[in-house]
């Protein structure tokens, strides 16, 4: 199992991930800890979820987009005090 952060908007009864889902789910908890206490949030990958040539892995290019529009929104916030 892949340690990427996935999401499926389950409300809607959805079973697969749905990188959209995944990303306001991202930008909901970094804004809750960004205008909350701080405290880290981490991002963990490996370049083996994210390679389109690694033997027997399948990654889709909307995912590699979702983790890039999720890193762009990131460093365009405000830094409040």
């Amino acid at each position: 199992m892949s340690e990427l952060l996935v999401s499926r908007d389950d409300a809607n009864g959805a079973t697969a991930v749905n990188d959209t889902a995944t990303l306001e789910y991202m930008k909901t908890t970094f804004t809750a800890h960004y205008n909350g206490n701080r405290q880290p949030l981490g991002l963990y990958t490996h370049p083996i979820h994210l390679s389109k040539t690694y033997p027997g892995v399948q990654v889709k290019q909307s995912t590699i987009d979702m983790i890039n529009a999720f890193l762009d929104w990131a460093q365009q916030q405000q830094n409040g005090t």
